[in-house]
């Protein structure tokens, strides 16, 4: 699949707190974006209540407290999230394994390999629309994930 760079402009306070909201949250604000623009173009329309063009004073909730953006692609973003969280976890293990020049620890390159081989194979094989596998690679490699990178 052929993917391209996108950038807007957005105010990187904004930006920020956005990241931080995702980060708690345990995903990538990259990750969400792409989940937005993929069901957009899926739905064709815009999954959350955005306010009125022609009318700035309207009230629509942020949407990082809209309930039905998060309820009507929270499966999707969870899958993109489990898809991500599988290919850092491989790219941890692999570079683990390329630095380790002198493999006189021949259990951890052994269970290392063995760790990245399964990852591979989750990710070759896991079917985004089964709802209970995507929370079980949340679930497993989030953690993983997340300890490497602290």
């Amino acid at each position: 699949m052929d993917t391209e760079f996108a950038r807007f402009r957005i105010n990187p306070a904004l930006r920020d707190q956005a990241m931080q909201v995702c980060a708690r949250l345990g995903v990538e604000l990259s990750d969400v974006l792409r989940a937005v623009v993929t069901r957009i173009a899926h739905d064709g329309a815009i999954p959350f209540a955005m306010p009125a063009a022609e009318s700035p004073t309207a009230s629509a909730s942020p949407p990082s407290t809209d309930e039905r953006l998060w309820t009507s692609m929270r499966s999707q973003v969870e899958a993109e999230v489990a898809l991500a969280l599988l290919a850092r976890f491989i790219a941890d293990c692999s570079t683990t394994i390329d630095e380790q020049v002198n493999a006189t620890d021949r259990e951890r390159f052994a269970r290392l390999s063995e760790q990245r081989d399964e990852a591979r194979r989750l990710r070759r094989e896991l079917d985004v629309t089964d709802a209970d596998a995507v929370r079980t690679v949340l679930q497993k490699y989030g953690p993983l994930v997340r300890s490497s990178v602290n």
